[in-house]
């Protein structure tokens, strides 16, 4: 009998994007739901107020391309990006990033392996 309770089985049992909210900028978190603090492997606590950054492993400098676009007010394509959380092996996400509420929100889905 397979169980869930495994924070990273609990993250792909969902087909909704994770969802991350950082600073106009692009890069302080201001805000993320439980299931990208469990992708992650960190807690709202420690996680509000830094940078999201050290958490994206391959694909980082057009991702800091893209987010200069989005807080201008652009719009930039769905990039793949492998992610690093703490402590955890790297996976394969596909991230959106749009303008919200004076911040930037990132959608994150994470790809089959």
């Amino acid at each position: 009998m397979e169980q869930h309770s495994h924070p990273q089985h609990a993250e792909r049992s969902h087909n909704h994007p994770i969802v991350i909210v950082t600073d106009r900028g692009g890069y302080i978190v201001e805000r993320l739901d439980q299931r990208a603090g469990s992708l992650l492997n960190v807690s709202h606590r420690v996680s509000v107020g830094k940078s999201i950054l050290p958490f994206i492993a391959v694909g980082r400098a057009q991702l800091v391309i893209d987010l200069r676009v989005v807080s201008r007010g652009g719009q930039v394509p769905q990039r793949t990006v492998t992610l690093r959380p703490k402590e955890r092996r790297p996976q394969e996400a596909s991230i959106s990033l749009s303008e919200t509420d004076g911040g930037i929100q990132w959608r994150i889905e994470l790809r089959e392996e």
